[in-house]
């Protein structure tokens, strides 16, 4: 059903090893290869940011601002106005068609994306009302404090991407890990300028 969210609330942060929190304590991200079996679309990923949660969420939900992290990403358009959704109260939609250009091969998707400020987090899912090179996506993003230091906050980003049999398997690993790593680097290096 367009519209509804693609979880059913807020994400719970995992639990880190000692070595994840050393990782991240040193600036790198963590990331894991979520799911069972062969899903190979599944991931989640953490990074430290030194930064306020304000700063992040205005880098967060400047989407038209993706392609800076990612050179397969050619655009990244906000359509909402075009779409007649109500959000729930206290809520937003932000509605993006994304195109990718890799070796020649083009990949459209559209995501409608809800927002949940007083929760720190967004989530996604793809439109099915429009046409998709992709069979499905569901994803968040959500930000948590770091204990003990106001100015530092974890980003946490969950996704799941099926491409379907007509796109090739590396481009689920572009639009997952691939594409993580660069955006971590992007929201991380631009949040704390």
């Amino acid at each position: 059903m367009p519209g509804s969210p693609a979880f059913a609330a807020k994400p719970v942060y995992p639990t880190l090893t000692d070595a994840e929190e050393e990782k991240l304590a040193d600036g790198k991200p963590v990331l894991r290869k979520s799911g069972d079996g062969d899903e190979s679309g599944s991931v989640v990923g953490i990074q430290r940011i030194h930064a306020t949660e304000a700063a992040v969420w205005r880098l967060l939900l400047s989407f038209e601002r993706i392609p800076e992290s990612n050179d397969a990403v050619v655009f990244a358009v906000d359509y909402t106005a075009e779409m007649s959704r109500t959000p729930p109260s206290g809520c937003r939609y932000v509605d993006v068609h994304y195109q990718l250009e890799v070796v020649g091969q083009t990949v459209l998707y559209n995501i409608h994306h809800t927002y949940y400020p007083a929760q720190r987090y967004l989530d996604w899912t793809l439109d099915d009302q429009k046409d998709n090179d992709i069979d499905s996506t569901v994803g968040s993003f959500s930000t948590w404090p770091v204990e003990g230091h106001a100015d530092q906050i974890d980003f946490l980003y969950t996704t799941r991407v099926d491409t379907g049999r007509s796109v090739p398997e590396w481009v689920e690993t572009l639009l997952t890990r691939t594409s993580l790593k660069g955006y971590f680097k992007f929201v991380k290096k631009e949040a704390e300028r």
